[in-house]
C-alpha cells in the first residue's frame, strides 16, 4: 500500500464512522432520552481513561514493526509483539478490575444517584464498559502490528465493517428501556469483532507471528519501554484534552448540560478524526523515510500533510462559523433546543483544531526519528494545562468555560512551542514553514469565506441536499485555489498538500 492510498483508505473508513455519527447521535437522543444520553457520554469519557493503560505501546510497536519488517528482521519483531501483548494483557486486567470498582462504587457517587437514571443500569454498564476496555487492549496489538505495516486497508476495512456492525445493533436494540446497558452491550460486541478480525489479518500477513512470553528478552523490554515512556504521554494529553471535557460538565454542572456541549464536540470531532488520520498515517512512513535517510523527502512530506490539514481544518472553521448553526439543527431536528449553544462551542473547539492538527502530524514524523522527549513533555505539560483552566473556568463560565480551556493551551503550547521546535529538528526554516503552511492557504480561505458570504445572503441551506451542495462546491473552491483547477481531475495531488510521498 503506498501513502495516498492509505490515506484514501482512512478517509472511506472515516466517512463511515461520520455517516453512523450522523444517524446515531440523534437517534440516540430521541429514543433513549436526553438524561440517558448525558450520561452516556459521561460514562463512555470515564471509560475513555482506560487509553492511558495502552502505555504508550500503540505507537512503539507500530514504530518498531515498521522498522523490523523493513530489515526482515522477523524474530525481532516477535520478541517486540510478545512484549507489547504481554504489556497489553496486564492493561487488560486492570481496566477489568476499573470497571467492576467503579460499578460498586456507583450507588455512592452523588451525581449518578441524582441523575434519575436507574443505579443498576449504570453498575452493570460500567462492568461492560470495563470489560470492552479489556477485550480493545488486549487485541490492540494486531491492530499495531497492520499499522506498523502499513496496511491500512485492511485496518481501516475492518473499522467499516464494525462501525456498520454498531449502527445495526443499535437502530434495532436501542429503546427508552434500559439504554445504558443496551448501548454498552453493543459496545462490547462490536470490541469482541474488530479484534477478533485484526487477529486473523495480522497472522496472515504474518505466518511466523509469534506471541510468547518465552520470547520477551531484558534489551526488548529495556528498548520498547523506554521508546513508550514518551509516546505515552501523547495519549495521556489527548485524553485530558479530549476526553475530560465531559466529566468536568457532568460532574461539575450536571449530565443535560453536556448534551450541548457533547454535540459541538462530535462535530469538531466528525471534523478532526480524518484529518488526524494523516498523522496516524504518516508515521510508519516517516520511519521508513528517516531509516533511508530521506531528510529532504521526509521535511516535504511533514510540511506538505500539515500544510493540508491546516487547509481542510481551515475549511471547517470558515464554513462552520457561517452554516454550523444549519447543520446542527437540520440534523438534530426541530425540537433540539440549545443550537445557538452548540454552534458557539463548536466554533471554538475547531478554531483550536486549526493548530492542534498540524502540530500533531510534526509530533508523529517526529516519533518517526525518534525524537520523543521533548515533544511529548510539551504536549503533557499543555494537556495538564487544558484539564486545570477548564476546571478553573467551568463554574464561573459554564461550558464556555470548559471549550477555552481547550483552545487557549492548544494556541500557547502547540504554537508556539511544539511547531518552531519540531521544524527546526527536521532543519525546516522558519521562511520555508510559514509560506506551506500559511501562505499557500491564505487565498483558498479567503476565497471560501467570500462563497460563504455570498450563500449567506442569498439564502440559508435548510435540508441536507443544500447542506451537501454547499459543502461540495466551497470544497471545489478551495481545492481550485489552492492547486489549480486541473488538481480536481487529478486528486493524487491534493492528498499530500501537493507533496509527492
Amino acid at each position: 500500500m503506498t501513502f495516498r492510498l492509505n490515506i484514501l483508505a482512512s478517509w472511506g473508513a472515516h466517512a463511515v464512522v461520520l455517516l453512523t455519527g450522523l444517524i446515531l447521535t440523534p437517534f440516540i437522543l430521541k429514543t433513549a432520552g436526553e438524561q440517558t444520553y448525558g450520561g452516556w457520554i459521561v460514562l463512555v469519557a470515564i471509560a475513555g481513561y482506560s487509553r492511558l493503560l495502552y502505555l504508550g505501546f500503540g505507537e512503539t510497536i507500530c514504530h518498531y514493526v515498521a522498522k523490523h519488517a523493513a530489515d526482515e528482521d522477523w524474530d525481532q519483531l516477535n520478541r517486540v509483539a510478545s512484549c507489547t501483548f504481554a504489556v497489553y494483557a496486564a492493561s487488560a486486567a486492570i481496566a477489568l478490575l476499573a470497571g467492576l470498582g467503579l460499578a460498586w462504587l456507583a450507588p455512592s457517587i452523588e451525581r449518578f444517584r441524582e441523575s434519575g437514571l436507574p443505579i443498576e443500569d449504570i453498575q452493570i454498564a460500567l462492568v461492560l464498559l470495563g470489560l470492552n476496555a479489556a477485550v480493545s487492549i488486549s487485541g490492540s496489538v494486531f491492530g499495531g502490528i497492520l499499522m506498523g505495516l502499513q496496511r491500512f486497508d485492511l485496518e481501516r476495512g475492518t473499522q467499516v465493517a464494525v462501525t456498520a456492525a454498531r449502527l445495526g445493533l443499535t437502530l434495532y436494540f436501542l429503546s427508552s428501556e434500559h439504554g445504558l446497558v443496551t448501548l454498552a452491550a453493543i459496545f462490547l460486541a462490536v470490541s469482541v469483532l474488530e479484534n477478533a478480525l485484526m487477529a486473523v489479518f495480522a497472522r496472515r500477513l504474518l505466518p511466523n507471528l509469534r506471541l510468547r512470553p518465552s520470547l520477551i528478552d531484558r534489551k526488548t523490554v529495556r528498548e520498547t519501554f523506554g521508546f513508550s515512556a514518551y509516546t505515552s504521554t501523547a495519549v495521556i494529553s489527548e485524553q485530558l484534552v479530549y476526553a475530560t471535557d465531559a466529566i468536568v460538565i457532568g460532574f461539575g454542572l450536571n449530565l443535560l448540560a453536556v448534551v450541548p456541549y457533547s454535540i459541538a464536540h462530535r462535530l469538531c470531532e466528525m471534523m478532526r478524526q480524518p484529518i488526524h488520520q494523516v498523522g496516524i498515517v504518516s508515521l510508519p512512513r516517516a520511519s521508513e523515510l528517516h531509516r533511508t535517510r530521506q531528510t529532504e523527502e521526509l521535511s516535504r512530506f511533514t510540511l506538505g500533510a500539515m500544510s493540508m490539514s491546516i487547509l481542510l481544518a481551515g475549511g471547517a472553521l470558515v464554513g462552520g462559523a457561517f452554516f454550523g448553526g444549519a447543520l446542527i439543527e437540520t440534523w438534530m431536528g426541530p425540537t433540539y433546543a440549545p443550537v445557538v449553544e452548540s454552534h458557539r462551542l463548536m466554533t471554538l473547539l475547531v478554531t483550536a483544531q486549526v493548530v492542534a492538527l498540524p502540530a500533531g502530524i510534526l509530533r508523529k514524523s517526529l516519533v518517526g526519528t525518534g525524537f520523543v522527549r521533548i515533544p511529548s513533555l510539551l504536549v503533557l505539560g499543555g494537556a495538564i494545562a487544558n484539564l486545570l483552566l477548564s476546571l478553573a473556568l467551568v463554574f464561573p463560565l459554564g461550558v464556555y468555560g470548559v471549550a477555552l480551556g481547550t483552545l487557549i493551551p492548544i494556541v500557547l503550547v502547540d504554537g508556539f512551542a511544539l511547531l518552531p521546535i519540531g521544524l527546526r529538528h527536521l532543519g525546516i526554516s522558519r521562511r520555508r514553514a510559514a509560506w506551506e503552511l500559511v501562505g499557500r492557504n491564505v487565498v483558498p480561505l479567503v476565497a471560501l469565506a467570500g462563497y460563504c458570504e455570498v450563500v449567506r445572503r442569498v439564502a440559508m441551506p435548510g435540508n441536507w441536499l443544500e447542506i451537501g451542495l454547499v459543502t461540495a462546491i466551497g470544497g471545489a473552491i478551495v481545492m481550485a485555489a489552492r492547486f489549480g483547477p486541473a488538481a480536481l481531475l487529478n486528486p493524487k495531488r491534493i492528498l499530500t498538500g501537493g507533496v509527492e510521498a
